[in-house]
């Protein structure tokens, strides 16, 4: 039996100072964006761990703003329609009509399928897109003070070329950055008018507000962070975690024991692969690590718990090292309304929305100890002021807002 050690007055008054500045420093929420092409899964999570908005949007569906179906084509529609046209000739739909059983299973019919029932890319369009995304994202909750966004590789698996998808994602990042970019330009020109205004009226009113700040976060390090695909598979193997993460897919999906269905042997061998270390990380494929991200969102989503859906993440989470630290805010609990709860249960792309969560809480995690390493560096000063968080506080905030000055998109 280990016993606690004991704290001093200062290092418990210390604590208590820690947890005010982290939620002064902590923006009030953030908005987490998966980046996709069909399937852009965004959230938006408070500080203390509540799931305010969870969607997934598709961004060749055109918007209301963009070009009708009965208007005329744009040259990149065009073109892509006469692509379309020539890889799918009459001559070989022909001979695919008159083989036997060839059916829909032939090549060109496969093709001409999923070109059809799939919507063209359009540059124009998916634009149009993205603003009234983000206009939905930015003017739907007041208390958004980031925009965390999943950043775009340049290659896939040191690949000598670029995927289509891959390009693809990478301009709709950008196309967020430059969205985001004017959008802040034109919320100050707005500020500043209301602040002149207000001064003059009521100096409360004129006080300025705190610009929203936007970043990308690499995905690999959220992967490491919550032992998924390849780097988990090291840290697996490393703490000999088998059963608990055996435990984790059961718990997820429902598994019974000497369950020999399909899905559960597939969901054994994939956490035996993740865990095993004679099997090479690069085993694990991108549809394993889906399972795995959705496994852990699962088990937050749908607790053994009776507290109304609210659930201690520390708790939640099987494995200890894949829990969250106590960088976190001390109040910190994942948790979501039954309606929102029901709807997660419903949707289809449930692997997309874990991963935007995922790294939600991994950002709170990063900033909360990047606050508690800065005020450890200002315990000296805070000791001699009498444990006063203004001392510690104030170079935090100075670095805060030197770094959240946003490069003005248009030359003044």
């Amino acid at each position: 039996m280990t016993l606690p050690i004991p704290r001093s007055p200062q290092s418990s008054e210390i604590q208590h100072v820690l947890a005010r500045i982290k939620d002064r420093i902590l923006p009030q929420s953030i908005v987490s964006i998966d980046i996709g092409i069909r399937n852009l899964a965004w959230v938006e999570l408070s500080k203390d761990g509540e799931i305010l908005r969870w969607a997934v949007e598709d961004l060749l569906v055109p918007s209301p703003s963009s070009t009708p179906s009965d208007a005329p084509q744009t040259p990149f529609q065009a073109e892509e329609e006469k692509e379309r046209t020539e890889s799918v000739g009459p001559s070989s739909l022909k001979k695919s009509r008159g083989r036997v059983g060839a059916g829909s299973n032939t090549k060109q019919q496969r093709v001409k399928k999923s070109k059809v029932s799939t919507p063209s890319y359009d540059p124009q369009a998916v634009a149009l897109r993205v603003d009234k995304v983000m206009r939905t994202i930015m003017q739907g909750s007041p208390s958004v003070q980031g925009i965390i966004l999943e950043r775009q590789r340049f290659r896939s698996g040191g690949m000598h070329t670029m995927l289509d998808s891959t390009f693809k994602c990478g301009v709709v990042e950008g196309m967020i950055h430059t969205w985001f970019a004017f959008w802040q330009h034109e919320q100050q020109q707005l500020q500043q008018r209301e602040w002149m205004v207000g001064a003059m009226v009521d100096e409360e009113k004129g006080k300025r507000k705190e610009s929203v700040f936007i970043e990308s976060v690499p995905p690999k390090a959220v992967a490491v962070r919550w032992g998924i695909g390849a780097s988990g598979a090291k840290a697996a193997a490393s703490s000999r975690k088998k059963k608990q993460a055996l435990l984790l897919y059961a718990t997820a999906t429902d598994i019974k024991e000497n369950d020999t269905t399909s899905e559960a042997i597939e969901g054994e061998s994939i956490f035996n692969d993740s865990i095993s270390p004679a099997r090479s990380p690069k085993s694990l494929t991108y549809r394993h690590k889906k399972v795995q991200s959705k496994a852990i969102v699962d088990s937050w989503i749908y607790p053994n718990s009776s507290r109304d859906g609210q659930v201690d993440i520390v708790a939640a989470s099987v494995a200890p090292e894949l829990s969250p630290t106590s960088s976190l805010p001390s109040n910190f609990r994942v948790r979501c309304s039954p309606e929102m709860r029901e709807w997660y249960s419903q949707e289809q792309k449930r692997d997309d929305l874990s991963d935007c969560l995922l790294q939600a809480v991994a950002w709170f995690e990063w900033k909360g100890r990047a606050v508690q390493e800065a005020v450890e560096r200002s315990m000296p000063r805070l000791g001699s002021v009498g444990g006063n968080e203004e001392a510690a506080l104030q170079p935090i905030l100075r670095k805060r807002r030197s770094s959240r000055k946003p490069p003005s998109p248009l030359a003044e």
